[in-house]
């Protein structure tokens, strides 16, 4: 890459300077996020530290953790690490499902199947999260009562569970 002068000095190319050059901005680059991550972290402990802030007639106070009522109750509270990583693990299967149904229906030729794909993509896409949740919450809670009803009037157990904790 490189070339010999007749002075017997070495001279870069065009190309090894481009590299060096954009290797030189991926480094900056690199070194802002690192920057940037180290300022939210500072904000994040700070808003964890349980102080009060008084600016003029506005006050503000972080929040502060209690050690000694976590201790207290860290059974209850890895009680629930099962259930919140089976439901999280489910999540990402049941997503990656429809994910992939999604992406097979776009590069169908049906016409029915493609016009389904892409408009739930486009609804996913386009619509805020928080305003899925309240589109689709009303109608998950009763299909979810009606399916564990029925599961309820046929199983034994389940009919024991839902005495024990109703």
């Amino acid at each position: 890459m490189a070339s010999i002068t007749n002075q017997g000095q070495m001279t870069t190319s065009q190309a090894e300077l481009l590299y060096q050059a954009q290797l030189r901005k991926e480094r900056v680059f690199r070194t802002h996020v690192g920057i940037s991550w180290g300022i939210l972290f500072l904000i994040l402990v700070f808003l964890f530290s349980g102080q009060d802030i008084q600016l003029g007639s506005f006050s503000f106070k972080t929040i502060s953790l209690n050690s000694e009522f976590i201790l207290k109750n860290i059974a209850f509270i890895a009680g629930g690490l099962g259930q919140t990583l089976l439901i999280s693990v489910l999540s990402i299967l049941f997503a990656m499902v429809l994910a992939l149904l999604a992406a097979l229906g776009r590069l169908s030729s049906f016409p029915p199947i493609y016009a389904l794909s892409t408009f739930y993509v486009s609804l996913i896409r386009g619509t805020p999260l928080y305003l899925q949740i309240f589109f689709f919450f009303p109608g998950a809670a009763p299909a979810w009562h009606c399916a564990f009803r029925y599961c309820l009037r046929h199983d034994g157990a389940w009919v024991e569970l839902r005495r024990v904790h109703v």
